[in-house]
């Protein structure tokens, strides 16, 4: 659009902006909101939701009411065999051939019936069967029981195969149990091995020469004076506090055993005195064989290996062999030294 001379002249491009405005403005789409199809889906869905909610909510009441009332027709039906039992045990009388009724509950009535009939040609054997019934939300309810005095063959099967189960179970895990204490104990001496080494090592450990005892041993056997912890009347020792004591181990292939004796040095040097003495107990069982072997230094300043030992001095060490084993022939080494020992030249 444009003014001049002539007066007002209207352009054609500016005559087609107002129809492209007035157009699009026509058809433009509104801003937020929604449509009437989707309200009404919207509608029908959480009715839909509502309604199964509301199914779930009655039939769960529904369901707890029908649990109540059937545990208290069960308690009542319980009642009422009791009832039947106790009267027969005191009168002897059989029961009825059938008899029906009313019992109350807290809320409602129930109707129960009973029938009773022999079992078999055994006297005073009978079966009763047991009904109550009660009306739930229109529908018919009822719970039936048998009470026989004594056993069927069923149930006494059943009784049966269950004890036989259940006493399986305790001899599996009783027979696993002690086959595995076998495998732990018998099956690994090398447990009380340990236990007989550490006790051997510390008397040789502790093991000194005097004029009045020396050391001596073989192949199978050794004596020597050792210190050793004084017991008390339990059995315990005192730790810390030693003492004096003759010690000897011997090896009786008879008994397949190895053997410990102390003897209180006091009762040594005077026999008629009151010192304890322990009598030999076997400190290791099962052993095929023990060997001994005595490590020495001669003339030529030259070490080796003595079977026996009867010099009036302590040998530097002594090695120990325990064969044993079962089913094939299994041998521990090993050497203990012994610190007192300060050589002895013959």
């Amino acid at each position: 659009m444009s003014i001049g001379r002539r007066g007002l002249r209207l352009k054609g491009a500016d005559l087609a902006k107002p129809r492209v405005a007035a157009r699009t403005n026509r058809h433009r789409p509104s801003a937020g909101g929604f449509t009437l199809i989707e309200v009404l889906v919207s509608v029908v869905i959480l009715m839909a939701g509502v309604i199964v909610i509301d199914q779930i909510l009655l039939a769960s009441m529904s369901r707890l009411s029908f649990l109540e009332h059937r545990f208290e027709a069960n308690r009542l039906l319980t009642n009422k065999v009791w009832e039947v039992k106790d009267f027969i045990n005191r009168t002897g009388a059989r029961p009825k051939n059938f008899d029906d009724g009313v019992l109350m509950g807290t809320e409602r009535v129930y109707n129960y019936a009973m029938k009773s009939k022999p079992v078999g040609k055994t006297e005073g054997l009978y079966r009763s069967d047991f009904r109550i019934s009660w009306t739930e939300a229109g529908w018919a309810k009822k719970i039936m029981r048998r009470n026989e005095r004594g056993l069927s063959l069923v149930e006494a099967l059943l009784a049966a195969v269950m004890i036989s189960v259940m006493a399986g179970a305790v001899y599996v895990t009783l027979s696993q149990g002690i086959r595995l204490w076998r495998r732990a104990v018998e099956e690994k001496p090398e447990l009380k091995m340990d236990l007989f080494y550490d006790r051997i090592q510390s008397d040789l450990r502790n093991a000194f020469s005097y004029e009045s005892g020396h050391f001596g041993g073989g192949e199978t056997g050794l004596e020597f004076l050792t210190l050793c912890p004084i017991p008390w009347e339990d059995g315990k020792t005192s730790g810390g506090t030693a003492v004096p004591a003759r010690v000897r181990y011997f090896f009786n292939p008879e008994t397949a055993s190895i053997y410990r004796e102390q003897i209180r040095y006091e009762k040594v040097l005077h026999p008629k005195s009151n010192a304890a003495v322990q009598a030999p107990r076997p400190v290791m069982d099962n052993i095929r064989g023990f060997n001994l072997e005595y490590y020495e230094r001669d003339k030529e300043n030259a070490y080796h290996w003595r079977r026996e030992w009867s010099k009036g001095c302590l040998p530097r060490a002594v090695k120990i062999l325990i064969e044993y084993g079962q089913t094939g022939t299994k041998s521990v080494s090993r050497i203990v030294d012994i610190p007192a020992s300060q050589g002895c030249l013959s």
